[in-house]
């Protein structure tokens, strides 16, 4: 049922709002890990990968010889290296975070075998969803040898296991637990401090430029998927008068499964998203769906514009998700997707 209301959330972003300390619990896998793609450039368009294809098999455009225009690395960032070693099992944990006088659940998925401390990527779910839906890209993650952290925004989804309710959550009160997380997971000696990155998908991709902005010094890299950059202007524009709220508005939200409150709107009501993200000057990695109906590609685009040094890859015939867990309705994506963060994560990890 989750899931179902999450796809009528996507339904109706996409038409109503455009047209107007850790306990561990081991667990093991011997997945066979996925191959690194070998493309950078400013924009590029993908070809799509088949539904249920192999995540370790290159998709064509990432062989060497179809690179497009190159962009300017930022400053410090490394060059490419020789291909990491792989990990075929990883362990898992539970481990809560705190933000004021809210707890937030997380689970830590750990490369098996790994030196210590390891660089880590924080990984962020869309409006609606839980860490469920990173569940795969953090088993990608571990393969690596990446710590991979997946959680639950509080109250972001009624299945949220985090403290909190849905109708007080707002962007701006997921970038603060996004930050909480961050500073929990810097303490932690296993990590290494000076090599975390943020991934998010959707308004988790929001969430984490928004905290990048603000921590620039802290976050070494940063990867947005089909990040919703466009969701201030369609807020802006569905609710005209952001002091004059009609029940009926926000019932909309309430139908998929996903109720809000007022200030979750108030909050976005004309704010600038990219005159914020532009404080990031490191190197960030946006992937987006070609057919992606809810967030269009034009915002990564101009993202791209926006930024000091971003690139930006088209996922051919990709929507508003790259796999099931994340509503993909299209197919399976991740073996176009996966080595293009795999690469990104190899070049810029001391």
């Amino acid at each position: 049922m989750r899931k179902i209301a999450a796809l009528a959330l996507a339904i109706l972003m996409g038409t109503v709002l455009t047209a107007c300390g850790g306990e561990d619990l081991p667990e093991s896998s011997s997945d066979s890990a996925a191959a690194v793609g070998v493309v950078s450039g400013t924009v590029d368009v993908e070809p799509s990968s088949e539904a249920g294809s192999d995540p370790a098999a290159e998709p064509e455009a990432t062989r060497a010889g179809d690179s497009v225009q190159q962009q300017t690395p930022a400053q410090g960032d490394q060059a490419p290296v020789s291909a990491p070693k792989e990990y075929s099992s990883y362990t898992t944990q539970e481990l809560w975070c705190n933000n004021g006088g809210k707890r937030i659940y997380g689970k830590m998925y750990l490369p098996e075998g790994a030196p210590a401390p390891m660089p880590a990527v924080i990984l962020s779910h869309s409006f609606s969803l839980t860490h469920e839906s990173m569940n795969s890209y953090c088993i990608a993650l571990t393969k690596k040898g990446y710590a991979a952290y997946c959680f639950d925004f509080c109250g972001g989804s009624k299945d949220s296991m985090s403290d909190g309710e849905t109708t007080d959550m707002t962007v701006f009160t997921e970038v603060s637990d996004l930050e909480a997380v961050l500073d929990h997971l810097r303490s932690l000696s296993y990590i290494d401090r000076d090599n975390i990155f943020l991934l998010g998908t959707s308004q988790g991709g929001l969430v984490s430029a928004l905290a990048a902005a603000e921590r620039p010094a802290q976050v070494k890299g940063l990867i947005l998927m089909y990040p919703g950059f466009s969701m201030p202007e369609q807020i802006t524009s569905f609710f005209k008068d952001p002091d004059n709220i009609s029940d009926t508005m926000l019932s909309m939200f309430a139908m998929t499964g996903m109720p809000v409150g007022r200030e979750y709107v108030k909050t976005l009501h004309g704010f600038d998203v990219y005159a914020h993200i532009k404080n990031y000057s490191r190197d960030v990695l946006i992937l987006h769906g070609s057919n992606d109906f809810i967030v269009l590609p034009k915002y990564s685009e101009r993202a791209v514009e926006v930024y000091p040094h971003a690139t930006l890859k088209i996922i051919e015939g990709a929507g508003h998700g790259f796999n099931s867990e994340n509503m993909s309705i299209g197919g399976n994506y991740d073996g176009v997707v996966l080595p293009y963060v795999y690469e990104y994560l190899q070049a810029h990890t001391n």
